[in-house]
């Protein structure tokens, strides 16, 4: 298991897996779990507004487990939220 921590912009983020040198896109993950760490914040794709997409409340978590093997792509997902709260993303990579 793997945590990103995402800091919300305002404007939609994409989730992507941290590097060294540029973020990674193709992550296949088995499960997801995201949780509003701040405040409230909306899950979609890249389409995702504050009034569009899934919203995740302060504090809940929200689990995703996706079937094997494939998994699911965590770049598929975009998260927006007020400028400087956070998003925990935990994630279990696909075999």
């Amino acid at each position: 298991m793997r945590v990103i921590e995402l800091t919300m912009t305002g404007s939609a983020v994409q989730i992507l897996v941290p590097s060294d040198q540029a973020p990674i896109a193709n992550v296949a993950v088995s499960l997801m779990v995201i949780q509003a760490a701040t405040a409230n914040a909306t899950l979609g794709d890249n389409t995702v507004t504050a009034t569009k997409g899934i919203v995740l409340t302060f504090g809940t978590p929200y689990f995703f487990p996706f079937s094997q093997p494939r998994g699911s792509l965590l770049s598929q997902y975009w998260l927006i939220g007020t400028n400087g709260d956070k998003v925990e993303v935990l994630y279990e990579t696909a075999q």
